[in-house]
């Protein structure tokens, strides 16, 4: 697992609940996803988290880092957490613009 210090604090031996999240966009980049949940502290960590298999959109592992997720992906990363992508409104956060840095 490719976490740094901050990222490995949120891993736990328990399942984790799937975290719905609203998205106020079209969509979102996943390396952008992954930097905005916490999954990971940095986009090279983002890059090769990716890379190397380690994060699935919805139950398949994928390597695009510029893969856009949309309202009903789920993103899971093993022992990190799992997201579910909603529609403006419906979830516990909100994710930023697909625009925004």
């Amino acid at each position: 697992m490719l976490l740094g210090s901050t990222g490995a604090s949120r891993v736990s031996s328990q399942r984790r609940e799937r975290q719905k999240i609203a998205v106020n966009t079209p969509w979102i980049r996943l390396d952008s996803f992954l930097k905005w949940a916490g999954a990971v502290t940095t986009g090279g960590q983002a890059k090769a988290t990716i890379a190397f298999g380690e994060v699935m959109v919805n139950g398949i592992p994928e390597n695009r880092r510029s893969r856009k997720l949309r309202a009903g992906d789920v993103v899971t990363v093993p022992g990190v957490g799992e997201w579910q992508l909603t529609g403006d409104q419906e979830g516990d956060g909100c994710a930023p613009d697909a625009d925004s840095p």
